[in-house]
């Protein structure tokens, strides 16, 4: 008879899952080369190349230099305040990622990429550490700055190595300041600007390879300035906005639940203040909240 339909569900937390004991994935391996039935042919194939993939995220950093992977298990959800909008965004991200697999079984291509964009210090970077902790992946940042070669072709060479290095790692895969590498082409084709074309491109095809179970959130502050064909790459655009009043104070609230120091509503209110009642930058307000914090933390030295 084959897997059954709760034993394939089984199969799939099992393959997804990047924190299952090796026992438990050479158990599931078992199982699926028992399977020879023909309507679970292709299921078990792809679940038993998924599991024995060797290629870890450990020796990543030490193979490629432009790959940056930043450890978020110290990631405190309980100090990170969510607007409604970026619930909403996360429980799209979450549902995707559930249903990916069985989406890849069907040849349905669909990837769970997400394009942020808004002014700086809303907490676009942030939000892709959140998804990395709370699914349990790596949270694997490119470092543009160092992907930019003096020769021709280099920029193009060294994008492609990183995604060629990252596309069968289950990830959170950051691409920060997207802007910097996939502006507008020009149509002169000339010059520098040859060399830009270049690098959109690159980045265009390498993004049609990579495999929906890696996560791909990319960030901007200037929307205005990517190139069509990039935008069009993503699943998802998001505007991550300011924090409105009663989400900032909602915001501080999270922030000092557990902490030994006394902040009452009208300590919180007079923080805000400082911003003239308008709504405020996430990263502003906890800038001022950490002077406030240290302040009171100096009265007791």
């Amino acid at each position: 008879m084959g897997l059954t339909n709760i034993q394939r569900g089984l199969i799939r937390a099992i393959v997804s899952d990047n924190k299952t004991p090796d026992s438990v994935k050479s158990m599931a391996l078992l199982v699926l080369r028992e399977d020879t039935t023909a309507k679970n042919k292709a299921f078990c194939q792809h679940a038993i190349t998924l599991l024995e993939k060797k290629k870890g995220i450990a020796d990543l950093v030490s193979k490629n230099k432009n790959i940056i992977v930043e450890d978020v298990s110290d990631f405190i959800e309980a100090r990170y305040y969510l607007s409604t909008r970026e619930k909403d965004l996360f429980a799209h991200i979450d549902k995707i990622r559930h249903v990916s697999q069985k989406m890849r079984e069907m040849k349905i291509r669909y990837l769970n990429t997400v394009l942020l964009h808004g002014e700086s210090g809303t907490g676009k970077t942030t939000f892709g550490r959140y998804l990395a902790y709370k699914f349990g992946l790596p949270f694997v940042y490119i470092n543009f700055s160092a992907l930019f070669g003096s020769l021709l072709g280099a920029t193009s060479k060294n994008i492609a190595s990183v995604f060629a290095d990252v596309r069968d790692v289950p990830c959170v895969l950051m691409l920060d300041e997207i802007d910097c590498v996939a502006t507008r082409r020009d149509q002169s084709g000339i010059g520098a600007d040859q060399e830009m074309n270049r690098v959109v491109i690159t980045i265009l095809q390498e993004l049609d390879q990579v495999d929906s179970k890696m996560i791909i959130v990319a960030a901007t502050n200037r929307f205005d300035m990517l190139d069509n064909a990039i935008i069009r790459r993503f699943s998802v655009h998001h505007e991550v906005q300011r924090l409105s009043l009663e989400e900032s104070r909602m915001m501080i609230r999270n922030y000092i639940h557990d902490l030994p120091i006394n902040i009452d509503d009208i300590e919180v209110d007079r923080v805000i203040e400082m911003f003239n009642g308008k709504d405020v930058a996430q990263s502003y307000l906890i800038n001022a909240l950490t002077e406030r914090i240290a302040e009171i933390l100096f009265k007791r030295v």
